[in-house]
């Protein structure tokens, strides 16, 4: 699940991404707003187990992005847009 939130007070939208993938302990968010890099943006592992982390990005923009599970695995955001097996974001 994606929450965007935009600020009145600057051009950035905060994003929370957030997965409730059972028995996944570690997850991170990789796209073409981090290089794709597997460690800018880790999530955190709520109380109830799902995984969190929340980014901002400017607004009006697009932006392919997947899920990477600690096995190695890759997620598409369920439910969203896809291309070139991605997901694709619109701020």
């Amino acid at each position: 699940m994606i929450k965007q939130r935009t600020l009145k007070t600057r051009p950035v939208c905060k994003v929370t991404f957030e997965l409730d993938e059972p028995g996944i302990t570690a997850a991170s968010v990789v796209g073409d707003f981090n290089g794709w890099d597997a460690h800018a943006h880790p999530m955190r592992q709520l109380r109830d187990g799902r995984l969190q982390t929340t980014i901002d990005l400017p607004v009006e923009a697009s932006f392919q992005f997947r899920y990477l599970l600690d096995g190695g695995g890759w997620r598409n955001e369920d439910g969203g847009p896809t291309h070139e097996n991605n997901s694709i974001l619109q701020t």
